[in-house]
């Protein structure tokens, strides 16, 4: 540790050369501004872990194929509304779906044919490793049926983010259909909620 005695001691070093070959650092000859150079160039990179973290890991991005979610939690809300937890591929991951947008769930019937329904989360970004929906479970409807009847840790096909409507900014809706991409700004908006 030749740097740490040079930094603790009072005398000066007799020689910097070291045995490898190498030039020792003498560090009663490094001027004073690279001490303050230092201490700026450490702090900046503390400030910048800080305030510009790296970018979440999402469970959903776009193109992205049927994928299996585990089923970790079955909670009766009603007689026939259930809320299920859905466990995302770590406990970090963030769903990632956007405003505006939803994504689809999948299975196949007993005849091999697949069944798709889109469904949009009761939970948000702010909640890590898992997703949650609210759905009610009619009795001849199809996807409510197959979700009711899964067992915990069984797996459920997602794939998303899917829907024409974008909010990219405030103000600012996107809408996306075919190879038609229409831009819509606008001072207030009135949102109707309905299930």
């Amino acid at each position: 540790y030749p740097l740490c005695a040079l930094a603790v001691s009072d005398e000066r070093p007799v020689s910097t050369q070291s045995t490898w070959g190498f030039k020792m650092i003498d560090l009663y000859t490094v001027p004073e501004y690279y001490y303050g150079l230092l201490v700026t160039l450490s702090l900046t990179l503390i400030l910048a872990i800080l305030f510009f973290p790296r970018k979440q890991q999402t469970a959903l991005y776009p193109n992205m194929p049927y994928t299996p979610f585990k089923l970790i939690e079955k909670v009766n809300i009603t007689h026939n509304t259930r809320r299920f937890k859905i466990a995302l591929q770590t406990p970090s991951t963030v769903l990632g779906l956007p405003i505006g947008k939803h994504f689809n769930l999948r299975f196949f019937d007993e005849q091999g044919d697949e069944i798709i329904r889109p469904y949009t989360p009761v939970t948000s970004d702010d909640e890590l490793g898992y997703v949650e929906l609210v759905i009610k479970i009619y009795p001849k409807g199809m996807m409510g049926q197959y979700l009711d009847h899964l067992n915990i840790g069984d797996s459920i096909d997602i794939m998303g983010p899917k829907g024409f409507i974008h909010y990219d900014m405030p103000s600012h809706i996107t809408l996306t259909r075919l190879r038609n991409t229409k831009d819509f700004g606008f001072e207030t908006i009135n949102m109707i909620a309905g299930g």
